[in-house]
């Protein structure tokens, strides 16, 4: 189940080779299971802060207000729609969304990334490519 887990899977290393990686839609997201086996690690070490840590992973994504969330809801609907046509070619892709500081009071500056592998040699490159 820890290869559900973000930081433990092949998200964080980009050097595993295809053949060992077992695809999932979202392997930035953890799964409710992964969590809980890495809480019960945490507990048994008294690690508070990672017990801390991973009551955020828990958390739904954050509010900004109807408008922005809409907006924002736009990007990632266009984001996924262009990994969907990176997809049919043959181009593994990562939607990544970067959200504001909750302090910033003048703007809400709301980011979509689309990640996108492309192999260059035996070595795989990333591009990456801002959602407007």
């Amino acid at each position: 189940m820890l290869e559900q887990f973000p930081p433990l899977n092949y998200c964080c290393y980009p050097a595993v080779p295809d053949q060992y990686i077992v695809p999932k839609d979202n392997p930035w997201q953890p799964s409710e299971e992964a969590i809980t086996v890495m809480e019960e690690f945490a507990e048994e070490a008294d690690d508070k802060s990672m017990i801390k840590l991973l009551k955020y992973y828990r958390k739904p994504n954050r509010s900004f207000g109807k408008e922005a969330d809409e907006r924002h809801q736009k990007l990632i609907s266009q984001a996924k729609k262009e990994q969907a046509e990176l997809y049919q070619q043959g181009i593994k892709s990562e939607v990544l969304r970067e959200e504001p500081f909750v302090t910033a009071q003048d703007e809400l500056d709301y980011k979509v990334y689309l990640m996108i592998y492309k192999w260059q040699g035996k070595n795989r490159g990333v591009n990456v490519r801002r959602i407007n």
